[in-house]
């Protein structure tokens, strides 16, 4: 069969048929937002007890979690329904637990770790007030770790507002949500999400000590600071840096119940909730960059009362700090050191109890011991603070006087 003319012209002519048209168009886009190399998926750290969880909170946190948006900071286990859990697991009342806690969040410069707030942050599900500027949340031990560590804290909301987002395909370039740490570029729906402090504390302390760990993160990378010779860098903000802490006396039982612990903070204006564990407080010194000498573990509140002996002091002389490699100062070299040069160091000793009424344990201890280990004559005075110090120190990201 013969081709029309019409076939005949279009076979030899250099006008492009309607057919290579079509396939010189290129494929249309997908309208799914392509993953950006250079984000993360952030590991979020709850404020409260997952169980404390409304059902609405619960399930919005595991659906964030299905859609690959988060994934929760904690210690691994081999658990079978560890992907079903929310809480972090670390047990701060143990050196390991601390030790595993500040090794999720240590940085390397072997594999050029982004600093600890750009990668991670505090989710809350309480408000004591809301605000434009932001959320006032209620005090909480998980409220001072999260700022002692310098991560950005945020309400719910905002993890609820970037869910909806992703299910109507207006996530734009950011494949996952994370909180604005520069506040001039932030968005005013965001601001209003953002945690600016808890009960009675200064408000921005959580976004100070953001600034802070970034800034330090920062100088290790470059080479200078007080951490620019490790190769790791541990998290915190190093607001305590200069200080060495010695804990005495009773501190709240780790095994104390979640019932008897709210009634207590329910009855008391205090942060004496069960909260006030040795360990617990361990890690935000050390988050803080203190030196922290247990003597709790050598001198028992009823030896300290009695005399402490030649022998029990000469054991507490020889404490190094926690979580510090052998060749650390002593705490008899510490105490030395402090009294012969009061005037002139920008070094700080404390003595800390769990709370005021433990005051006078703390001044006969220090007696013993400046009468044991110091050769001074200095009238210098050591000052013994209780774990709300530290509380208010972190809570409003400001050192407080220790007298």
């Amino acid at each position: 069969q013969m081709p029309k003319q019409s076939e005949k012209k279009r076979k030899h002519s250099k006008t492009p048929t309607k057919e290579d048209i079509d396939e010189r168009k290129p494929a249309p886009k997908s309208r799914r937002t392509q993953r950006v190399s250079f984000q993360r998926r952030p590991k979020v750290m709850l404020l409260k007890p997952s169980l404390a969880l409304k059902n609405t909170e619960s399930r919005s946190m595991r659906k964030c979690i299905k859609d690959d948006m988060i994934s929760m900071l904690k210690m691994q286990r081999d658990e079978i329904m560890e992907d079903d859990n929310l809480d972090n697991g670390f047990d701060f009342d143990t050196e390991d637990g601390r030790g595993q806690f500040l090794s999720l969040l240590s940085s390397s410069k072997k594999d050029h770790s982004t600093a600890v707030p750009s990668s991670c942050f505090a989710l809350s599900t309480d408000k004591e007030y809301a605000f434009d500027e932001g959320v006032v949340v209620p005090r909480s031990f998980q409220f001072y770790l999260a700022v002692a560590c310098g991560l950005p804290i945020v309400d719910i909301s905002f993890l609820e507002s970037h869910s909806k987002k992703k299910r109507l395909g207006i996530m734009n370039h950011q494949h996952y949500p994370f909180p604005s740490i520069d506040k001039k570029k932030m968005a005013e729906e965001e601001k209003a999400t953002h945690v600016i402090g808890a009960s009675n504390h200064n408000w921005y302390a959580p976004q100070k000590a953001t600034s802070a760990a970034i800034e330090r993160h920062s100088l290790w990378t470059s080479g200078e600071g007080i951490h620019s010779s490790s190769d790791t860098l541990l998290p915190g903000t190093d607001l305590l840096q200069n200080y060495s802490v010695i804990l005495l006396g009773d501190f709240d039982q780790p095994s104390v119940s979640k019932r008897v612990a709210k009634k207590k903070a329910k009855s008391s204006e205090t942060t004496s909730d069960g909260s006030c564990t040795k360990g617990n407080i361990t890690v935000l010194l050390q988050l803080c960059g203190a030196n922290v000498y247990d003597v709790t573990s050598m001198a028992a509140p009823k030896h300290i009362k009695k005399g402490l002996s030649k022998s029990q002091l000469t054991d507490v002389a020889s404490l190094s700090p926690l979580g510090h490699l052998a060749g650390s100062p002593t705490l008899k070299d510490v105490l030395q050191s402090y009294f012969e040069s009061i005037v002139d160091t920008d070094e700080k000793v404390v003595a800390m109890v769990k709370d005021k009424s433990d005051t006078k344990l703390g001044t006969d201890f220090l007696a013993q011991f400046k009468s044991f280990a110091s050769d001074s004559n200095d009238d210098g005075v050591i000052d013994v603070v209780s774990c709300d110090w530290l509380f208010d120190c972190i809570g409003d990201f400001q050192v407080h006087k220790s007298g």
